[in-house]
Protein backbone atom coordinates (compact mmCIF):
# COMPACT_ATOMS: atom_id res chain seq x y z
CA UNK A 1 0.00 0.00 0.00
CA UNK A 2 3.19 2.53 1.31
CA UNK A 3 4.97 1.90 -2.38
CA UNK A 4 1.10 3.25 -4.48
CA UNK A 5 1.06 6.33 -2.03
CA UNK A 6 4.30 7.20 -3.08
CA UNK A 7 3.52 7.26 -6.49
CA UNK A 8 2.83 10.96 -8.08
CA UNK A 9 1.78 12.14 -11.30
CA UNK A 10 3.94 11.10 -13.86
CA UNK A 11 5.54 8.88 -11.91
CA UNK A 12 7.29 11.44 -10.21
CA UNK A 13 7.55 11.07 -6.27
CA UNK A 14 4.96 13.31 -4.38
CA UNK A 15 6.24 15.20 -1.77
CA UNK A 16 2.87 14.98 0.60
CA UNK A 17 2.14 10.97 -1.00
CA UNK A 18 5.71 10.00 0.19
CA UNK A 19 5.16 11.61 3.76
CA UNK A 20 1.76 10.04 3.77
CA UNK A 21 3.50 6.79 3.17
CA UNK A 22 6.05 7.26 5.28
CA UNK A 23 3.43 7.43 8.03
CA UNK A 24 1.69 4.59 7.37
CA UNK A 25 5.08 3.12 6.49
CA UNK A 26 6.24 4.06 10.79
CA UNK A 27 2.97 3.13 12.15
CA UNK A 28 3.05 -0.31 10.81
CA UNK A 29 6.88 -0.60 12.41
CA UNK A 30 6.28 0.58 15.71
CA UNK A 31 2.70 0.48 16.37
CA UNK A 32 2.21 4.08 16.79
CA UNK A 33 -1.27 5.02 18.16
CA UNK A 34 -4.11 5.53 15.45
CA UNK A 35 -3.98 9.16 16.46
CA UNK A 36 -0.87 10.19 16.10
CA UNK A 37 -1.46 8.89 12.38
CA UNK A 38 -4.28 10.69 12.35
CA UNK A 39 -2.94 13.80 13.42
CA UNK A 40 0.48 13.44 11.01
CA UNK A 41 -1.31 13.24 8.04
CA UNK A 42 -3.66 16.12 9.26
CA UNK A 43 -0.65 17.97 9.35
CA UNK A 44 0.49 17.16 5.73
CA UNK A 45 -3.06 18.35 4.52
CA UNK A 46 -2.74 21.87 6.01
CA UNK A 47 0.76 21.44 4.70
CA UNK A 48 -0.53 20.61 1.39
CA UNK A 49 -2.85 23.35 1.74
CA UNK A 50 -0.36 26.18 2.64
CA UNK A 51 1.58 25.05 -0.16
CA UNK A 52 -1.47 25.44 -2.72
CA UNK A 53 -2.04 28.59 -1.76
CA UNK A 54 1.61 29.69 -2.31
CA UNK A 55 1.45 28.50 -5.83
CA UNK A 56 -2.02 30.01 -6.45
CA UNK A 57 -0.89 32.96 -4.98
CA UNK A 58 2.48 32.88 -7.20
CA UNK A 59 0.22 32.63 -10.30
CA UNK A 60 -1.58 35.63 -9.38
CA UNK A 61 1.45 38.06 -8.97
CA UNK A 62 2.78 35.77 -12.18
CA UNK A 63 -0.72 37.19 -14.11
CA UNK A 64 -0.66 40.74 -13.17
CA UNK A 65 3.02 41.17 -14.24
CA UNK A 66 2.08 39.77 -17.50
CA UNK A 67 -1.37 41.70 -17.40
CA UNK A 68 1.23 45.45 -17.01
CA UNK A 69 3.42 44.30 -19.38
CA UNK A 70 0.41 43.74 -22.02
CA UNK A 71 -0.29 46.98 -21.04
CA UNK A 72 2.15 48.59 -21.50
CA UNK A 73 3.05 47.22 -24.96
CA UNK A 74 -0.20 48.07 -26.44
CA UNK A 75 0.26 51.70 -25.16
CA UNK A 76 3.39 51.92 -27.10
CA UNK A 77 1.79 51.11 -30.13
Amino acid sequence: MAKGLRQGVNNKESPVSSTVATVFERAAISGDDTTLVLGGLAEIVVAEQEEASRRMEADQRFKEKCAAIWVAHIKDD
